[in-house]
């Protein structure tokens, strides 16, 4: 039915859905063959590296440290401590320049074949030589040193390594004790320049912390400006929430004095609290006496009137309080003012104030912030100053432990090196097989997983049914493999339909038997009880839908159904030559009004089965979908027949599956596998969701029969032997095996 393509399952044992099905393990197990091709790659250029390397040797020599004994009565300072630091000191002379090329010269090592052309063999050999403490890094022997060279010829670094060691034990005898007291100098030297650095700065510091400010730090040491800031903070979100909750009263009073509202609710809600009195900063004990005093007028004068006796002696009071203020009080000129008038500039004086405390802390605020920036900046040089000084002291520290070692050396006598360990000739440390074959492994995997899971990263085809159900959540309905176009030449000869259909050929092949179990599928699925028009449709051309639709057709003709196919493909046609009818009138003249519906129906070769071409190509057939005659039409074979399968056009190229969907009773969509498939069914998907369709489930396509072993493919063995009989096949021939594994023949079916 459709070209072969690989369908690589890759399914989990249990074929429950997986969270990690897409992930890194998943991916190794679908490309564990690329994988291994990477390691193999890796390991043959591995083994190449060795064969090609160039060779390089090495020889090894042991050297014994003794101290010469003295009759000095100073046991007590033979300790380790002296050997481990005289150790490290012979293990720089032994491969120094100077021990080199002093060998040079004596053994004439310039002369030999290794060093021909070299300007500099002093400078080849100390880079080539290598010291390391006897017994390893896991058991270090503080007497022994191992001394090592690498050359490219094996009798030359045996030759090279004696004569540096026989140099090395030369120098002590005549130069050791010298080299002694020149060492005690240079560090004498060091340890006065130390000291003297040592006492400046730490002059310097004390000078330093007298003149810093240090004094601006709070008793837990926190910079005491950083811990104002905070309180300044602090106290500036407390102004502005009293700011915010004044501005929200001055907004309720101006609402209420807009509307109308009475004052003495608003005295009610008050009560006899003093709120109207403006700010206390700025003002006498008689002002705010006043202030009530005209408070308490205007509520006696809302609640009693202007002749009641409280009224009257309230003004007495306000007089009198006027008086006493001589002229400086709250005057009030013109007519009484309202109660919301005075609560109103009551807090207004409260917002002014707030403004005075916010714009106050602000410039405090700044001012501490500058100075605890100042005091960041001195801690920082504190704290550099009194790291250089522990520099410094640990510096001189260590030093003085030198000095006091090495004069103790040069005083209890010399220095005695044995060979213990002679050199041999060179042996082989590079290439070395075994760690470039390991590395060549690590490497190889690494790259391996990394190439195999950008590779399963790009596949964009699906890779197992149960990833396509997880992603669109539809059941699959069918799996359809690569049919084979072959039928016998009476058969050829007596039909006109063509090898594609292999329900009709071939009704109780295996090929066929897909086709029956998406017949089963739509028959005795919950959702198509009462179905009656099907739409086959798929997101791109070449799915296979055409096909899908005449087995389809045929299988469900072959139960006893009355079934009708319409080719609803009028820009494609395909029904018409897939059976080898006319096409001269079809869908097109019935929806034209050109024919009447029973005379473009066709009767076909199979039982029970009537087509209805697309008829010749429409200039509007999109315009012809969305008529009302289309949708009568759907109505009148819908009493006429048992089941009708309207072929419809891909949905992504055109508009005309969008426009049938709604119609029918449910839409099946085909998904051929190739590598855009997930991008275009998804797509499809989506856009017969967005108009309202029914998707009864989906079909997949160009499956390989290959991969019918696993359990989502396991009727390609159920029903072979003993039951292939049933089929009526024979045993399939060689060529035919090799027809089915072939990728792409001209008997293999091409998508219709």
């Amino acid at each position: 039915m459709a070209a072969p393509s690989e369908w690589e399952s890759g399914l989990a044992s249990d074929g429950s859905s997986a969270e990690g099905d897409n992930g890194l393990v998943s991916a190794l197990a679908r490309r564990k063959g690329l994988v291994f091709v990477v390691l193999v790659f890796g390991l043959g250029l591995g083994f190449l590296y060795s064969l090609k390397a160039e060779r390089i040797y090495q020889s090894t020599a042991q050297i014994l440290i003794m101290k010469q004994e003295t009759d000095l009565p100073i046991s007590s300072v033979e300790g380790a401590v002296n050997y481990e630091n005289t150790l490290s000191t012979h293990m720089l002379l032994a491969k120094s320049p100077l021990i080199v090329e002093a060998a040079v010269k004596k053994h004439k090592l310039d002369q030999l074949t290794g060093f021909s052309g070299v300007a500099n063999p002093v400078a080849v050999i100390v880079s080539n030589l290598t010291t390391e403490r006897g017994g390893g890094r896991a058991a270090p022997d503080p007497n022994v040193f191992e001394i090592r060279y690498k050359g490219r010829d094996p009798e030359e670094c045996k030759l090279v390594l004696e004569a540096v060691i026989d140099s090395y034990q030369e120098s002590l005898g005549s130069t050791y004790h010298s080299a002694g007291v020149q060492t005690v100098e240079l560090i004498e030297q060091a340890k006065n320049s130390l000291s003297s650095q040592l006492t400046q700065k730490e002059a310097e510091y004390r000078q330093f912390r007298k003149e810093s400010p240090f004094a601006h730090q709070a008793a837990d040491g926190r910079n005491l400006h950083l811990v104002r800031m905070s309180e300044i903070e602090n106290d500036r979100a407390e102004v502005m929430l009293e700011k915010s909750h004044t501005q929200a009263q001055i907004e309720s009073v101006q609402q209420i004095k807009r509307s109308g509202g009475n004052p003495e609710a608003l005295t009610l809600i008050i009560g006899d609290s003093k709120v109207l009195r403006p700010s206390e900063e700025g003002r006498d004990p008689l002002q705010y006496r006043l202030y009530d005093a005209m408070i308490d007028e205007r509520i006696a004068l809302d609640q009693y009137g202007a002749d009641h006796p409280e009224v009257k002696k309230v003004q007495t009071k306000i007089q009198m309080l006027r008086e006493q203020l001589g002229g400086r009080g709250i005057k009030r000129s013109g007519p009484l003012p309202s109660f919301l008038d005075l609560y109103l500039e009551a807090l207004q004086q409260e917002m002014q104030v707030a403004d005075n405390k916010l714009k106050n802390l602000n410039a405090l605020f700044e001012i501490e912030h500058e100075a605890a920036k100042k005091l960041e900046d001195i801690e920082i040089q504190d704290a550099a100053l009194k790291a250089d000084i522990s520099r410094t002291q640990d510096l001189f520290d260590n030093v003085m432990q030198h000095l006091d070692a090495i004069s103790l050396m040069k005083d209890i006598g010399g220095i005695e090196a044995k060979v213990i360990w002679s050199p041999a000739l060179g042996h082989q440390v590079q290439p070395n097989l075994l760690v470039v074959m390991s590395i060549s492994v690590v490497f190889s995997l690494l790259a391996g997983i990394m190439l195999a899971y950008l590779v399963d990263l790009a596949d964009t085809r699906y890779r197992d049914p149960e990833e396509i159900r997880r992603q669109f959540g539809l059941p699959i309905l069918g799996h359809i493999p690569v049919i084979e176009r072959r039928i016998s030449r009476r058969q050829r000869k007596q039909s006109k339909i063509t090898p594609a259909v292999c329900t009709f050929f071939q009704p109780s092949g295996r090929d066929s038997e897909a086709y029956r179990n998406i017949r089963t599928s739509l028959l005795f699925n919950r959702e198509g009880k009462n179905l009656k028009i099907l739409q086959v449709t798929s997101p791109s051309s070449g799915d296979g839908k055409s096909t899908l639709s005449a087995n389809l057709a045929v299988s469900l003709a072959q139960s006893g159904k009355e079934v009708l196919l319409i080719d609803a493909d009028m820009r494609h046609a395909s029904a018409h030559a897939i059976f080898g009818m006319a096409n001269d009138a079809g869908l097109s003249d019935v929806l034209d009004g050109q024919c009447d519906l029973p005379d473009a129906l066709q009767a076909t070769e199979v039982p029970h089965l009537t087509i209805l071409a697309a008829g010749p190509h429409p200039s509007n057939p999109a315009e012809l979908l969305v008529s009302a005659e289309f949708s009568e039409l759907l109505e009148v074979v819908r009493e006429k027949f048992d089941l009708v399968i309207v072929d419809s056009p891909p949905v992504l190229p055109v508009s005309d599956p969008s426009t049938i969907a709604p119609l029918v009773d449910a839409t099946l969509v085909v998904l051929f596998l190739n590598k855009h498939v997930r991008r275009n069914a998804s797509e499809a998907v989506d856009m017969l969701t967005d108009v309202g369709a029914n998707i009864l489930g989906l079909v997949v396509n160009g499956v390989v029969k290959k991969s019918y072993n696993n359990k989502y493919y396991s009727y390609g063995d159920r029903y072979s032997d003993p039951y292939g009989h049933y089929y009526g096949e024979k045993k399939t021939s060689k060529t035919q095996r090799r027809e089915v594994k072939r990728p792409q023949g001209s008997r293999r079916s091409s998508p219709a």
